[in-house]
C-alpha cells in the first residue's frame, strides 16, 4: 500500500513537471492530463462528496472555508468564491420574498387567523411582561433669595428610603436651609432632574412623578409620559417651601410610578428642608 501511495505522489509530481515545462507553448497545453475537465460521471462523484462535507460541517467551519478562498492568492479562485457567495445571497433573497408573499396569500385566505399570529409575532414586550424603569442621572437646584442648600448635598443615597418602599435607588435633591421667620413668605425651588429610561420598555403614558412621603411643597404629581428605552427626560419640579416660626427639619419624597398599575419604576426622589434661626 506504501508503494500504491508513493507510485500516486510520484506520478502526479510527473504530470506537474510536465505541466511546468509546456507552460512556454501554450499550444502543448491542451492536452495535458492537469487541465482535462471532468467527464459527467466524475462531476457528479465530486458532488456528491462536496454535498456530504457541506452537510457535516457546522456553520463556523463553513465561514471559515468561504474566507479562506476569498483570501487566496489565486484571482479566479477568489473570483469564483465571490460569485458563489452572491449567487447563494440571491437565492436566500428570493426564497424569503417567496416565503413572504405565501404567507400573505395565506392570510389573505383565512383572515381571521392572519392578524392574531402576526401580532403575537411582531409585537414589542409590554410593561406586564417587562417592567419599565428608570434611574436618576443627575439633578440641580435653584433657590430663593431666603435660601441657600448644603453643598454637596444633591446625590444618590440609599437606606430606610429604598428598603421601606419599592424603590431600587433614591436620590437626594438637596438639602435646603431656610431661614425660621414670623412673615409668611414661602420660598420658591425649582429641582431640575435628568431621568433616564434603562429598562427594555418604554415608559407608559401613565408614567407620574407622585408624592410618596411628606408635605407635597405644592406639588403632589406630575406628568411625565412616555420616555423610550435608552432615551432621558429632563423633568422640573416646581416647589414652594412654607414658612416657620420655630427650627425644625422636614422631608418631601415623590416616587415615579405608573399610575394606572401602582409599579414603581425605580426611582425615590427626596428634598430635605431645615427652617434654621
Amino acid at each position: 500500500q506504501q508503494q500504491q501511495q508513493q507510485q500516486q505522489q510520484q506520478e502526479l509530481q510527473d504530470k506537474h513537471e510536465e505541466f511546468e515545462l509546456k507552460q512556454e507553448d501554450p499550444q502543448e497545453l491542451e492536452g495535458c492530463p492537469c487541465l482535462q475537465e471532468d467527464s459527467d460521471q466524475q462531476r457528479l462523484e465530486h458532488g456528491s462528496q462536496h454535498s456530504a462535507m457541506v452537510s457535516s460541517a457546522d456553520t463556523e467551519t463553513l465561514k471559515a472555508a468561504v474566507a479562506a478562498l476569498l483570501q487566496h492568492p489565486s484571482a479566479d479562485i477568489r473570483e469564483a468564491a465571490e460569485a458563489a457567495v452572491l449567487a447563494a445571497q440571491m437565492r436566500s433573497s428570493e426564497k424569503s420574498s417567496s416565503d413572504s408573499k405565501s404567507v400573505e396569500a395565506a392570510e389573505e385566505q383565512h383572515p381571521e387567523h392572519s392578524s392574531t399570529d402576526r401580532n403575537a409575532k411582531v409585537a414589542p414586550p409590554t410593561s406586564a411582561e417587562v417592567q419599565a424603569t428608570a434611574k436618576v442621572i443627575r439633578s440641580e437646584l435653584t433657590l430663593g433669595v431666603e435660601a441657600f442648600a448644603v453643598p454637596g448635598s444633591n446625590r444618590e443615597t440609599s437606606g430606610e428610603l429604598v428598603a421601606g418602599a419599592q424603590a431600587r435607588q433614591a436620590f437626594c435633591l438637596g438639602h435646603v436651609v431656610v431661614p425660621v421667620g414670623e412673615a409668611s413668605v414661602e420660598v420658591p425651588v425649582q429641582a431640575t432632574v435628568v431621568l433616564f429610561n434603562d429598562g427594555l420598555v418604554p415608559w407608559p403614558e401613565t408614567t407620574v412623578l407622585v408624592l410618596a412621603m411628606g408635605d407635597d411643597l405644592d406639588l403632589p404629581r406630575l406628568q411625565l409620559g412616555t420616555v423610550l428605552p435608552g432615551e432621558h427626560a429632563e423633568v422640573h419640579l416646581d416647589l414652594s417651601l412654607p414658612s416657620r416660626q420655630t427650627p425644625q427639619v422636614a422631608q418631601s419624597a415623590w416616587a415615579l410610578v405608573n399610575e394606572a398599575s401602582g409599579s414603581w419604576l425605580g426611582p425615590l426622589l427626596f428634598i430635605d428642608t431645615e427652617w434654621a434661626a
